[in-house]
């Protein structure tokens, strides 16, 4: 796997970025106290998109990234790989969720190509064997079709799975699966079911009205544990229904970036608080967080958007944080 070059910030970088976030403080300000009318939310998203492109966020707090110890080729474990990419061994199966681990923008909208990228994923070279690749919903931080690319090249076998309205473009792969909401899959001893989430994918061309493609999770259920994976989403009440008909889950895998600021994003994203609810909805009796620390998407920084997530979490929520590369048991001895 390449090293991603990040860019370099200087005094120009504090300037800007001091400017769109008093524009930002300004909009939030006029917003408290009652209903946020449409069009300020839609000013406030393209204010932070304004922010991301122009790479003005604080990286404070950026996750470092370790070589993967061989715990995490052993049955039992979930590594990190960065942003929402894991590596999980549960069933006897090797599952690979979300990854993004290649440089390249597949000719993606300028705007999107501009999102920085400050984390370093984990190498996966030494990589022994896949199974699958999971894939939550087509938005190129997820669905990341040079990353797909490279797998399928090396493991023409492993089958690929993803959304029934989704279109990854990645050639290679011998099977290719596309799921709807609701849907089992069975991979020898291990149980794959894909679960609602509050989030969309792309939209569709040539729709009318307006489509898109939708985002999903994934349980994954085995004798010997159990581990739910979500992308990106909001808080939504049909978790506590996961959480009653497929839980408890040894380990929930929550976004906590994202979803800030709420008024503009919140519909679609967690905050790091909503991300511990989510875990509580769903029954987990631990959680690992991503979506956070690899690219810059909102106004708080890494390290800001981390602690707000321990904080939430303290006396309510056991929480496993590894480093990117770090793996985690799916199950503790309790």
């Amino acid at each position: 796997m390449r090293t991603i070059r990040n860019p370099v910030r200087g005094a120009g970088h504090r300037c800007r970025s001091a400017v769109v976030a008093a524009a930002l403080g300004l909009c939030l300000s006029a917003c408290a106290g009652g209903p946020v009318p449409a069009p300020l939310a839609s000013g406030l998203a393209m204010l932070v998109g304004a922010g991301t492109a122009l790479h003005l966020w604080s990286d404070e707090g950026v996750p470092p990234t370790v070589p993967l110890s061989p715990e995490a080729f052993q049955p039992g474990q979930v590594t990190w790989l960065g942003h929402s990419g894991f590596l999980v061994r549960l069933g006897g199966q090797s599952i690979l969720v979300d990854p993004v681990l290649e440089p390249g923008d597949d000719g993606l909208p300028w705007i999107i190509r501009q999102v920085e990228r400050v984390g370093q994923p984990a190498d996966l070279s030494g990589l022994d064997r896949l199974d699958a690749v999971l894939v939550t919903h087509d938005h190129s931080d997820h669905q990341h079709d040079p990353t797909l690319r490279v797998l399928a090249a090396r493991f023409p076998q492993a089958l690929l799975v993803y959304p029934a309205g989704a279109r990854p473009s990645a050639a290679g792969f011998a099977r290719r699966q596309a799921i709807a909401e609701g849907a089992r899959l069975g991979l020898g001893s291990l149980r794959i079911e894909t679960i609602p989430v509050q989030h969309l994918g792309r939209m569709q061309p040539g729709q009318r009205p307006v489509a898109f493609a939708p985002a999903l999770g994934y349980a994954l259920i085995a004798p010997e544990g159990r581990v739910i994976a979500l992308g990106d989403t909001a808080r939504d009440g049909r978790f506590v229904d996961v959480g009653r008909r497929l839980g408890p889950f040894d380990l929930a895998l929550v976004p906590i970036g994202g979803g800030d600021p709420a008024v503009a994003v919140g519909h679609l994203h967690a905050s790091p608080e909503d991300a511990v609810q989510i875990a509580l909805d769903l029954r987990a009796r631990r959680a690992v967080p991503h979506h956070w620390g690899a690219f810059l998407f909102t106004p708080r920084s890494p390290g800001e958007t981390l602690a707000r997530f321990r904080a939430a979490a303290e006396g309510r929520l056991p929480v496993e944080l590894p480093p990117v590369g770090g793996s985690v048991p799916i199950r503790r001895a309790r």
